[in-house]
């Protein structure tokens, strides 16, 4: 289904951008910039200058500009999909429309809580060994659930002719380590640690114990 909706969106960015001769922008170009000395500066200067960090966003560049707008496209696909009354059953804009009208559906989604995700909280439940950890693990993973480690394909950082699979952590949810150790992040850790007993809480998952789990989930990222 992502799939499917990137599709529709590169077709409609391609239909936009085909009206236009060059994807290079030389209107963003600092001429005043040698661009043998300083070639950021040279390309993207103007832009530089006349672009700033949005207060919603930690960073900003093209390509931030670029997710927006197919975020744009996407957006409007959805909403057009979505009225369509008259699609096919079986096809992609009948697929696409009745799963964002689902997601859509608040009402529905607050009536059924977190009963969908139950049988995933009850098989943490059931973990006593390491094996049993290692196998609900596995069983997440296949399911396009990340706990514990993360993977990708990328370009091999020796041989970019070739891609490579890459592992990473997961589960941390915090910027980075020392958010979770230095002193001057200890506000953050508390307003975090208060975060994950809020939601226990309002999942209805064990309310009594959502303190001790939230300290649980923390020492866990933290360790």
């Amino acid at each position: 289904m992502r799939n499917q909706l990137i599709a529709l969106s590169l077709t409609f960015s391609c239909a936009v951008f085909a009206q236009k001769t060059s994807g290079i922008r030389l209107d963003i170009i600092d001429k005043s910039a040698d661009p043998k000395q300083d070639f950021f500066q040279y390309s993207s200067g103007v832009w530089l200058k006349n672009n700033t960090i949005p207060e919603t966003e930690s960073a900003w560049g093209s390509f931030n500009e670029i997710k927006e707008r197919n975020d744009k496209n996407l957006n409007a696909i959805l909403l057009e999909v979505s009225k369509d009354a008259a699609a096919k059953p079986g096809t992609n804009r009948q697929k696409i429309r009745d799963f964002y009208n689902l997601a859509m559906d608040t009402t529905k989604l607050e009536k059924d809580g977190i009963k969908y995700i139950t049988p995933y909280l009850f098989a943490i439940d059931k973990i006593k060994t390491n094996g049993e950890l290692l196998k609900t693990i596995a069983s997440y993973h296949t399911s396009g659930i990340e706990c514990g480690f993360s993977m990708m394909v990328e370009t091999d950082l020796k041989n970019s002719n070739m891609n490579a699979l890459y592992m990473g952590q997961a589960g941390t949810f915090l910027p980075d380590k020392d958010f979770y150790f230095d002193a001057k992040y200890e506000s953050i850790r508390t307003a975090y640690l208060q975060h994950i007993e809020n939601m226990f809480l309002k999942f209805s998952y064990y309310p009594e114990s959502a303190k001790s789990y939230a300290q649980t989930v923390f020492n866990v990222e933290s360790n």
